[in-house]
């Protein structure tokens, strides 16, 4: 009967551990002297968060969110506002558009803010940075020249800016999001048909059109990629209207069955896609997540289900990120009090469940053989 107890506690507690860790909403509150905040990106064990809010230095000040709570990251001298878009996987580097100068910046732990400078030729123009590779060695985004010309690029601290070029027949890109290496980048420009087109960039390949839903009229983008490069989630219009999209390898672009859906992140895997949707007609946008088994759900539906969370005075705005395991998703809405603040959610893990039914397995074995 001891023994049985003391297996009993052991279970009980890595229960409670693994739940305590799965069953989780939080507001990121806010930086001294604000009242509203948005999360923009998550790192890939979801502990790190990134961000702007409104603060006592600034009304677009840049954030860094741990368990330890906000952390402003200030602004460059002579700096307006900022920007603050992505974060890097490991979570030590994060990456935006400072104002003055209107540049892309690197922001480090180690270093504090770098600023990238704009392309070759764009003296005098400005540039921003999008998404960041999981080291934070690589940095994507668009620089704009004084003529109005937007082109997507690829940083890293050996060769700087390097342009990307264009789509064929088309005169501007954008450069949105890099697999965990740095290898692969996806974005949109406009192409032949003067319509805005999603593309796949490689270093062997350089920039692929992905196309657009079959009966579309010729419009997607892409948002994000995957760890390893191999699919892509943006918006592309249907036969209905603009729809989130999801691309594996060369196959055809798979809608997620809304229509007036976006998609702006995916995990490491791509089994995990989150955006906004409006749910019926007439409804505003929320925070959605998708995965094969349940399609397009709404967060807080799945929040209130799964976690048995009472989100009724809160409004869950778009979904901006996940974590590479799929697990924790960030956004940003309308909080209790009325004032926007950053959010995070994590999903019930599987192993939790998984834990659980051993748990109840082995006590039921252990319960016979004590007979």
């Amino acid at each position: 009967m001891q023994r049985m107890m003391r297996v009993l506690v052991i279970l009980v507690a890595l229960c409670a551990a693994s739940g305590a860790r799965a069953q989780l909403f939080l507001g990121l509150g806010h930086l001294p002297g604000g009242v509203g905040g948005k999360a923009f990106g998550v790192s890939a064990d979801g502990r790190v968060v990134v961000g702007i809010g409104d603060s006592d230095v600034s009304d677009r000040e840049p954030f860094r969110w741990t368990a330890a709570g906000m952390q402003g990251l200030g602004l460059m001298p002579n700096g307006l506002f900022a920007s603050c878009n992505a974060v890097s996987g490991d979570g030590s580097t994060a990456v935006g558009e400072m104002i003055l100068p209107s540049q892309a910046y690197r922001w480090t732990l180690a270093g504090g803010y770098e600023l990238l400078d704009v392309l070759p030729g764009y003296t005098g123009g400005s540039s921003q940075a999008y998404a960041v590779s999981g080291d934070g060695s690589v940095v994507v985004g668009e620089s704009v020249s004084t003529l109005g010309v937007h082109q997507a690029f690829r940083w890293n601290e050996a060769q700087g800016m390097q342009p990307l070029g264009f789509l064929p027949g088309g005169t501007s890109s954008v450069a949105t999001g890099v697999s965990a290496d740095g290898s692969v980048i996806v974005g949109y420009g406009d192409s032949s048909n003067g319509a805005s087109e999603a593309f796949r960039w490689t270093e062997g390949d350089g920039m692929q059109g992905l196309g657009d839903l079959a009966g579309g009229n010729f419009f997607s983008s892409a948002a994000d990629v995957s760890a390893d490069g191999s699919i892509v989630v943006g918006t592309g219009s249907g036969t209905l209207g603009q729809d989130a999209i999801h691309q594996v390898g060369a196959a055809d672009m798979e809608s997620l069955g809304n229509f007036a859906a976006h998609a702006f992140g995916v995990s490491g895997d791509g089994s995990v896609i989150v955006g906004q949707a409006a749910f019926g007609f007439g409804h505003i946008d929320e925070a959605f997540v998708w995965d094969r088994d349940h399609g397009i759900r709404r967060l807080a539906t799945v929040l209130a289900t799964d976690l048995h969370l009472d989100l009724s005075t809160w409004y869950l705005g778009p979904a901006l990120a996940v974590s590479a395991d799929g697990n924790t998703i960030v956004g940003w809405g309308t909080d209790p009090a009325g004032h926007v603040e950053a959010w995070l959610a994590r999903l019930p893990e599987p192993d939790a469940a998984l834990l659980q039914v051993a748990a109840l397995a082995v006590l039921a074995a252990l319960g016979w053989r004590e007979r």
